[in-house]
């Protein structure tokens, strides 16, 4: 008995560390193309709008605007999440980088 549970734990051992080796992999290639965001707390950005045309409520899409109104970040939630709020102080909502477009005064 004790020679299989010394292969069952180095089976298991094993196992973990090909899971371990794994994760770091998937991480890394994730990782190659990610640049850091540029923003930082205060900096005034818009969200993009996801468009989508409407006949039923005579929406058209590319007649749209594509940004919000000026937000201001508030707090950095993560890596490549932001809190934005208007100039009213309320907090309006989270949004990943990717959805953000610098505001130019």
């Amino acid at each position: 008995m004790d020679v299989k549970s010394g292969e069952n734990q180095s089976i298991s051992t094993r196992a973990c560390e090909n899971l371990k080796a794994a994760r770091r992999r998937v991480a890394r290639r994730f990782n190659e193309r990610r640049s850091p965001h540029q923003f930082s707390v205060g900096d005034t950005v818009m969200f993009r709008r996801n468009l989508v045309s409407s006949k039923a409520q005579n929406i058209t899409a590319k007649l749209s605007l594509r940004c919000s109104e000026p937000l201001v970040i508030s707090k950095i939630v993560n890596q490549n999440v932001l809190l934005a709020n208007p100039n009213r102080g309320l907090v309006v909502r989270k949004a990943h980088v990717s959805q953000l477009v610098r505001y130019f005064k």
